[in-house]
């Protein structure tokens, strides 16, 4: 059964289908989602938060989309790189390396 078109214009023609709102999942905003993790260690709900994008919104898309998720994880990666360097290379006054720096690499299984 087909029904009839809600509205007419006058001319006879029908109204044309609402546009769908366009989707927020494009690589401008993974960019944005994977620079906050980056530049902040926010989790990434909250990180896609930032970017407009849902909690349920990012959980979909980390399950249905293999490299969004591997993209996520390359920006923790990343994070977590530019940390460990910064507590590799903390020196104290003198210049000698920080041994509580040291101490907590060794503690969490970083030694050089």
């Amino acid at each position: 059964m087909k029904l009839s078109p809600i509205l007419l214009f006058p001319t006879g023609e029908v109204a044309p289908e609402p546009a769908s709102r366009p989707s927020l999942r494009t690589p401008e905003t993974a960019d944005k989602i994977c620079a906050a993790i980056r530049a902040t260690g926010l989790p990434d709900l909250s990180a896609g938060a930032l970017a407009g994008v849902s909690s349920a919104e990012m959980t979909r898309w980390r399950e249905e989309d293999a490299e969004f998720a591997s993209r996520l994880a390359a920006a923790r990666e990343e994070l977590r790189d530019k940390l460990l360097k910064g507590i590799r290379e903390a020196r104290n006054r003198d210049g000698t390396p920080d041994k509580a720096a040291q101490a907590w690499l060794r503690k969490n299984g970083y030694e050089e």
